[in-house]
């Protein structure tokens, strides 16, 4: 049977309080923007790349906006026509707005101008960097990935803290039941169950003073799929069955086993005697 550890209480609430403080820094997604929470900044920066970096871009770049810079140029086209600028006077002109042109950036269109001006306050660059840190909701745990990734780690080691949490049975059970049992049976179920909770006691007698407790009573314990085996015999045999009390018709098992999904207890005559046992299993769950 392997080995159970119970957390002491002290052990246990300082695991609970660590977890609820991890909860309470990391927040969750509804979280609204600020600096209390995990969630809380994420939201923070995801507001103003939204917020401000995505405004400014469609604010600056927007259809309307360009199409007014190609009215602008269609305009002064018609206007250099109508008024019999010569050759040499467009020349002049290029050559002066080239010139100036020159002096503050030497870019072509207002469309570049725009570009390089976002382009110096957010580059591109920096927001894919942003974005990669960042990651989606679609990225695996990991403790060096994305902020996402991050996350799903953090959430992990408390799911794994939760679990090896003390189990905290409220619902106490006793099952007692009698059987006439043939000489040498196989196992008779008394208790099976699906849950959480602990195993505190087996007791177990029979109607024959023939049959002698300590040495006939068979017993098997199955817990989460372990099989513990108690298995009576002879009064000689020491690997069998012995129970802590000092009446020789009745069994007494204190256990304390607890159980995480499962628990089965059985029992058997091992004597050759035909007779009647009487078990009771006292349990709690959760």
């Amino acid at each position: 049977m392997p080995e159970i550890f119970i957390a002491k209480e002290d052990t246990s609430q300082e695991i609970k309080t660590t977890a609820n403080t991890i909860n309470t820094k990391v927040g969750t997604n509804t979280d609204v923007a600020g600096t209390t929470t995990l969630f809380a900044r994420l939201k923070q920066i995801y507001d103003y790349c939204v917020g401000t970096i995505y405004s400014y871009l469609t604010t600056n770049m927007s259809s309307t906006r360009m199409s007014k810079v190609d009215n602008l140029d269609t305009t002064v086209s018609s206007r250099q026509a109508n008024w019999g600028a010569t050759t040499t006077h467009s020349g002049r002109i290029d050559t002066t707005i080239s010139s100036r042109q020159a002096s503050w950036g030497g870019t072509t269109t207002h469309r570049d101008r725009i570009d390089a001006t976002i382009s110096s306050r957010a580059a591109q660059t920096t927001a894919n960097t942003i974005n990669t840190n960042v990651g989606s909701n679609s990225d695996t745990s990991s403790a060096t990935g994305s902020v996402h990734g991050k996350l799903k780690d953090v959430k992990a080691a408390i799911n794994t803290l939760a679990a090896k949490l003390p189990i905290q049975p409220t619902k106490m059970k006793i099952v007692d039941t009698k059987a006439t049992i043939s000489s040498s049976s196989s196992y008779i179920t008394a208790v099976d169950i699906t849950g959480r909770g602990v195993l505190t006691r087996i007791s177990l007698c029979s109607a024959s003073s023939s049959v002698v407790t300590n040495a006939y009573h068979g017993l098997r314990v199955t817990v989460d799929g372990e099989v513990s085996t108690w298995s009576g015999g002879s009064s000689s045999a020491g690997n069998k069955a012995r129970s802590f009390s000092n009446d020789t018709n009745v069994s007494h098992y204190i256990l304390n086993i607890y159980f995480k999904s499962t628990l089965k207890v059985e029992y058997r005559n091992v004597h050759t005697n035909s007779t009647e046992f009487h078990i009771a299993v006292d349990y709690a769950i959760e």
